[in-house]
């Protein structure tokens, strides 16, 4: 049985500077990633220019790294040291995504 302590950091390129648009209202400023540790009792969240950089603070600080691109969890990557699950068995895509 694992008993550590679920330790996830979330990143979000972008989309959470763009979320008021469906209600018509104006893209909000602020840094385009944002990385935000999520532990029991303890919580820190960070900015960054680049999103390797966000990775890089997410891994120092948790197992469980998931990185989002987008609005769905089809544009959600794992890139922490242990693989993240949608559920048992669903993976996300690993860290980095492929390029086009």
């Amino acid at each position: 049985m694992d008993t550590e302590p679920r330790r996830w950091v979330y990143i979000d390129v972008g989309w959470h500077l763009r979320t008021g648009e469906k209600w018509g209202l104006p893209r909000d400023e602020g840094p385009e990633v944002l990385a935000v540790l999520d532990a029991k009792g303890e919580a820190e969240e960070a900015t960054f220019d680049a999103v390797q950089d966000a990775v890089d603070w997410g891994r120092e600080r948790a197992p469980f790294v998931l990185v989002r691109l987008g609005p769905s969890d089809r544009e959600m990557y794992s890139a922490g040291v242990r693989r993240a699950y949608r559920g048992e068995s669903d993976p996300f895509p690993e860290w980095p995504p492929p390029r086009e």
